[in-house]
């Protein structure tokens, strides 16, 4: 107890002087400051401050004991079959700390990395949210990609914390290369069922669209037209980037277009309701969207009419039910203004539909 309250002053008084200098100190930067509290200790001696309540200490524990390198990774393949969670988060943060990928050249994978990958894999399935957030943080610091590591990932995209499932984003983004995983990421994450901000989805989409013309992902369309049917047109999920999470996915759908693409449940009514809702002034996103959900509606079949029509008779009852600001917020224009233009659109719709059955 003596020693954390020594160790909590410690920090103070490093983070003061940063406050009053009229700057904040990273909370890397502080926990590196701590590190002489753990000079000339063991191994055995700065394991317990892995589950430290205060995140700071937490932190300087995690640099002190990865100091140790080689000499600590027997304790720590111990730590990461102990009883308390964050002692196991720890080690896990620490073992990732020891093998931290710094450069920007693509990295090797050496017998060390391949222990290190290993012994992470053993808490893949441990179901505490330290201990998933900690595998996250192992597989951004190394930045290695193998069959264990690309299910580390693919846990964090299905994560229920929407934080840990867009770190899994990123790393689809940013480094991984397995066509399969980066696709499988962007699905798990586009159908999470409740956390996703329109950031989330545009994202989601991205990864599958940089394969939009490979096989690999047709399978994401179900789940991509889903959001275009029940959420991208709607409260809270109009904002920055939405028009991102609808149009890749409507240009995933143009490379893949078919009968049987048109046939999935969601595709059509999700085009119609883009066509319809997506806000009308003169935004380039916005445009885009809405000629591409025109464009893949104008190559629709016959068998595509009642979902048309069904669709516009939902669309009718909403623009008779919603409120003027609802109106205004989904389709960022004047409510009367809106009124219109959606009328207008819906007419359209009916004329296609007309169209297509008399073919």
């Amino acid at each position: 107890m003596k020693a954390a309250c020594v160790l909590l002053i410690t920090l103070l008084a490093v983070a003061i002087p940063a406050a009053h200098a009229g700057w904040a100190a990273a909370p890397d930067y502080i926990a590196r400051q701590s590190l002489p509290f753990f000079k000339d200790k063991s191994p055995e001696q700065i394991a317990p401050y892995l589950c430290h309540h205060n995140g700071l200490p937490y932190q300087a524990a995690v640099l002190a004991l990865a100091a140790h390198g080689e000499r600590a990774l027997p304790l720590i393949e111990k730590l990461m079959a102990d009883t308390h969670p964050w002692i196991r988060a720890g080690a896990l943060d620490t073992l990732g700390e020891i093998h931290k990928h710094e450069g920007k050249e693509e990295r090797v994978l050496t017998p060390q990395l391949s222990k290190a990958v290993g012994l992470a894999a053993r808490l893949l399935d441990d179901p505490h949210p330290a201990v998933q957030e900690a595998l996250g943080g192992f597989v951004g610091k190394l930045r290695v990609e193998t069959p264990q590591t690309r299910k580390m990932v693919l846990k964090m995209a299905a994560s229920s914390d929407p934080g840990v499932r867009h770190r899994a984003l990123n790393m689809g983004r940013h480094w991984l290369e397995h066509p399969e995983t980066v696709v499988r990421i962007g699905m798990l994450v586009s159908a999470a069922p409740k956390g996703n901000t329109p950031g989330h989805w545009n994202l989601a989409h991205l990864l599958v669209q940089r394969y939009k013309d490979e096989p690999v992902s047709r399978k994401a369309i179900p789940t991509m037209a889903a959001v275009l049917r029940h959420k991208a047109n709607t409260r809270p999920y109009r904002g920055f980037f939405s028009d991102g999470a609808q149009f890749r996915a409507m240009e995933v759908m143009d490379s893949h277009w078919s009968k049987e693409v048109e046939a999935i449940p969601d595709v059509v009514p999700g085009l119609c309701r883009s066509y319809v809702r997506v806000p009308y002034h003169k935004y380039p996103g916005w445009i885009k969207t809405r000629e591409l959900a025109w464009k893949l509606l104008g190559r629709c079949t016959r068998a595509s009419v009642p979902a048309i029509r069904a669709t516009i008779a939902e669309e009718k009852k909403w623009l008779a039910d919603v409120s003027d600001l609802l109106l205004q917020t989904t389709t960022e224009t004047k409510p009367e203004d809106a009124r219109t233009r959606a009328k207008e659109l819906l007419a359209r719709l009916e004329k296609l539909a007309t169209d297509l059955q008399d073919k």
